[in-house]
């Protein structure tokens, strides 16, 4: 199964990804006691080709060593490094992804990327988050439209949330297109 994870072809890669999750624990510990050593021999020789195909195998693998390593990955010094980390995580929604993607929101180095990530693939519970951060700065709150308009589809509650906001942007004159933009697509959607 690692050299599927490890390998070029992307299908056998994907299929070995979808598999990881059903694994046993006690395979998916081991699994993951082999794919640490390598993701950190791939961040010290900044190999970001092999951190793409690590990290997701990693984040999929729902035990604590596989979650703490992608944590601490998120708390480097290095800005590549944690754009990579994002960049291989976006798309991938599991636990260990939503704990690093929360983590990132506190690094203002990087907020925009994981606002634009999480927007990608949001979850249940994450728009109070979204919109805090989109209060706090318009460049933010014009990465963070996307993905607090599909958190709308999460239920009633979060669809009245979403609007309500995107009706407060109405009032902002650099942000007033995105907001009519996203307003239209919350009404053509038929969430509210």
């Amino acid at each position: 199964m690692i050299d599927q994870l490890l390998g070029e072809d992307a299908d056998l890669r994907q299929r070995a990804l979808e598999r990881l999750a059903a694994l046993p624990e006690e395979a998916r510990v081991a699994v993951a006691t082999k794919l640490v050593p390598l993701a950190r021999d791939a961040r010290d020789a900044f190999d970001f080709e092999a951190l793409e195909r690590l990290l997701p195998a990693l984040a999929r693998l729902k035990v604590d060593g596989a979650r703490d390593y992608l944590l601490r990955l998120a708390d480097e010094e290095s800005v590549p490094l944690k754009t990579a980390l994002v960049r291989a995580l976006r798309g991938t929604d599991t636990r260990a992804t939503r704990a690093v993607f929360l983590h990132l929101l506190s690094d203002p180095g990087m907020q925009a990327e994981a606002v634009l990530a999480i927007g990608e693939a949001p979850w249940p519970g994450v728009l109070p988050d979204l919109i805090e951060l989109a209060e706090s700065s318009d460049a933010i709150a014009r990465v963070a439209i996307p993905g607090i308009v599909r958190c709308a589809a999460h239920g009633k509650d979060d669809a009245y949330a979403a609007y309500d906001f995107l009706t407060e942007l109405l009032g902002d004159v650099r942000l007033r297109d995105e907001a009519r933009t996203a307003l239209q697509e919350l009404h053509r959607s038929e969430i509210l």
